[in-house]
């Protein structure tokens, strides 16, 4: 995942820096953000993978409690792999309230019943105007 990452803030840097001059101040900000998320999203990754890595010290613990994630941005700035968030067109002037935002994680994961154990995290989500 933060091949992926790197390469798009990579991309997006190089696309502002060509066309710095004609952007207005407001297309900036926008670009600065998203920089900044994107940067932030490998915090957000790896904070995801702790989780499923976590294993508790009792067996046969069913759940644990989740801490916060903490990064250079809120987590209402990044957007959840749903259906509305996906489907719509990316267009990086396009009113950025228009798609879903993370709005917080449930503080208890579940941890699933098999040799695996695999985790079950539920997040909450605020609809795009």
């Amino acid at each position: 995942g933060h091949e992926i990452f790197r390469a798009a803030q990579k991309a997006l840097l190089v696309n502002a820096n060509a066309k710095e001059r004609k952007l207005s101040r407001l297309k900036k900000r926008i670009i600065e953000k998203n920089q900044k998320i994107l940067s932030s999203s490998r915090s957000f990754v790896s904070f995801l993978i702790d989780i499923a890595k976590y294993l508790p010290k009792d067996d046969r613990a069913r759940s644990f409690k989740l801490g916060r994630w903490r990064g250079e941005v809120d987590l209402c700035d990044f957007i959840p792999p749903i259906q509305s968030a996906l489907t719509s067109p990316v267009d990086p002037t396009r009113n950025q309230d228009s798609f879903p935002r993370f709005r917080a994680f449930q503080p208890g994961v579940q941890i699933m019943s098999s040799k695996a154990k695999p985790k079950r995290v539920k997040f909450y989500v605020v609809a795009g105007a």
